[in-house]
């Protein structure tokens, strides 16, 4: 089992790191359209 050296909380944790990252996308999206709105 421990030769795959890829355990299960790793893949969960993959997961949630692609999730945060695309909510910070997202989130700087909204930003950037703030920013542009003000100049």
């Amino acid at each position: 089992n421990g030769d795959h050296g890829l355990p299960v909380p790793n893949y969960t944790d993959e997961n949630v790191s692609a999730k945060v990252v695309k909510i910070i996308q997202s989130y700087t999206g909204v930003v950037n359209k703030m920013v542009w709105r003000k100049f």
